[in-house]
Formats: C-alpha cells, sequence, structure tokens
C-alpha cells in the first residue's frame, strides 16, 4: 500500500508525497516506538526507531504481577501446596502398616516381634 499525500519537515517543507520517505525529516516527533502492544508505545511515531519495551512474563507495564502468585509467591509460579500443607512438598509418607503421615512420627509404633520360650 502506498500512501500519497504531501509530507512536510518541521519547517513546513514538502518532503515527498510517499510516506515511506518521512525517514529524512530531522522531527524526533517522526520516530519512536510503534507496536501498541509495548509499554511505550508511542501514538504519533510513524517510524519504529526499536525503543519498544516490553513488559515481563506474568507482570504488566508498571511491574505488577498480572497471573496467580503461587504458594512459594511466585508470579506465576507452578509451586503447589501438598495435603501436608507444605510448599512444593512431597506429600505424606507411608508408615509400616501402609497408613499415611504427614509427619512420619506420628506414624503408630511398630509392635515388637514376640519371642516364645518354652519349658
Amino acid at each position: 500500500v502506498l500512501l500519497s499525500a504531501p509530507l512536510y519537515d518541521c519547517a513546513d517543507n514538502v518532503l515527498s508525497y510517499n510516506i515511506c520517505e518521512i525517514c529524512v525529516c530531522s522531527c524526533d516527533c517522526l520516530v519512536g516506538c510503534t507496536d501498541a502492544y509495548a509499554c511505550n508505545y508511542d501514538v504519533d511515531a510513524i517510524e519504529d526507531d526499536g525503543s519498544c519495551t516490553y513488559a515481563e512474563n506474568n507482570y504488566d507495564c508498571d511491574g505488577n504481577c498480572i497471573a496467580e502468585i503461587d504458594c512459594a509467591g511466585v508470579c506465576g509460579g507452578s509451586a503447589d501446596e501438598d495435603i501436608c500443607g507444605e510448599c512444593n512438598g512431597d506429600g505424606p509418607e507411608e508408615c509400616w502398616d501402609g497408613s499415611m503421615e504427614c509427619n512420619p512420627s506420628d506414624c503408630p509404633d511398630q509392635p515388637g516381634e514376640t519371642i516364645e520360650i518354652m519349658y
């Protein structure tokens, strides 16, 4: 697409009738970030000057977390709380009798061996 209209520099001199040649203007108001998704988008910029900046993943342009914060406090993190309430924990441990306990010291005592003594 070729846009044809007179283009002027900052001193009102006709530069061209082709918008693609606007780069010859020494007026700084025509260059800037032209990506509307960038944090520093310049609605007045006609030519992109490579200055666009973007928010980090899971954050907005002001540095605010826009994703869920996991149990470890990480924005957009994947840590989960196990059934024992421990962040990224391994869950309960199996006791000798097959029961499951979060704290192994809560497992029932294993019965001692019975030795039969005959007279």
